[in-house]
């Protein structure tokens, strides 16, 4: 059940019960503005029409082992327990559609002492927040793309942005607010900028939210970085930050512009191309609903005709 849990990057979504929106900090970045980033469409969505907003008993109301001190759940990776911050973020949000749909304040009560446990576990680094990774992990078993703990990943970063604004719009409370500004540096903060990153634009000016970060073998991992910009979404429409929409209109810029490369007419699709991994068959579907995602949250066709087709890759 982790494991299905870990791969499915959960779309974080706009609760419709917020108040406006709060603006947010612009520190834009010169680097940014390098970035290749033609206008896209930004569409605000009804809760009821975003994905991944069902209640699931069993999904909230277990407590998968094992459990910390403060009944925070943990990851076992190589026989030793660890916070997973792509986990953590997922279990939230499964506590969180449960609190949406029966206001049982014990899920909200879950989803903030996961919330707070990912928060005290940041790191501050030229005042942007990280989520880290604290085993060493060696990307597709290789040990030659090895990243050693602590580690930081787009994917978390994207997830955890979502995370934040949900429970700011949920519970009203200015610290979780305040506490995706940060988090949100940490994706605008590009390399070689800044010597930890998770966002960089490539040689032909197109901008990447990296799932595992390296200077010299980027992966380009396509489901991580869909899932990434589904959290930018929850910011952008929270605080209509300028800065926000110009990284959002780059991501979806870079997506038209590379998913050709990540599609194998017949075959299932690349999972990176950093390394033309080939996607195993769930994460070939999951490439599809974020591409049906994006283009309810862009209102861009585009994206849902490219979800057909690697759909028809695999019939």
């Amino acid at each position: 059940m982790k494991t299905i849990l870990i791969i499915l990057a959960l779309a974080l979504i706009w609760i419709g019960c917020n108040t406006g929106p709060v603006t947010a900090p612009e520190v834009e970045p010169p680097a940014l503005e390098k970035a290749i980033h033609d206008e896209q469409g930004l569409v605000e969505l009804e809760y009821c029409d975003l994905p991944n907003t069902d209640y699931d008993p069993i999904e909230a109301d277990t407590f998968y082992q094992p459990i910390d001190a403060d009944s925070i759940e943990m990851y076992v990776f190589q026989d030793k327990p660890y916070y997973h911050p792509v986990y953590l973020c997922h279990r939230i949000n499964w506590f969180l559609g449960a609190y949406y749909h029966t206001g049982a304040t014990k899920y909200l009560e879950r989803a903030e002492k996961s919330t707070q446990k990912l928060i005290s576990r940041s790191h501050m680094i030229n005042n942007a927040a990280y989520l880290p990774y604290d085993y060493d992990y060696a990307v597709h078993y290789d040990p030659a793309n090895m990243r050693t703990a602590p580690w930081y990943s787009g994917m978390a970063q994207g997830e955890f942005l979502g995370v934040l604004c949900r429970m700011y719009e949920l519970t009203g409370k200015e610290e979780y607010k305040d506490f995706s500004h940060l988090v949100f540096r940490s994706i605008a903060r590009l390399r070689p900028n800044s010597d930890i990153w998770v966002s960089r634009i490539d040689s032909l000016g197109y901008f990447w939210i990296e799932a595992f970060p390296h200077d010299e073998h980027p992966c380009m991992t396509l489901n991580c970085f869909m899932a990434a910009v589904v959290g930018l979404y929850d910011y952008v429409t929270m605080t209509n930050s300028r800065q926000g929409k110009r990284i959002w209109d780059a991501c979806l810029t870079t997506l038209k512009h590379y998913l050709p490369e990540f599609r194998r007419p017949g075959r299932t699709s690349y999972y990176c191309l950093g390394h033309k991994v080939v996607a195993w068959p769930r994460y070939h579907d999951f490439h599809c609903r974020l591409l049906n995602t994006l283009s309810e949250m862009s209102g861009d066709p585009y994206f849902a005709e490219m979800s057909d087709l690697f759909e028809s890759d695999t019939r």
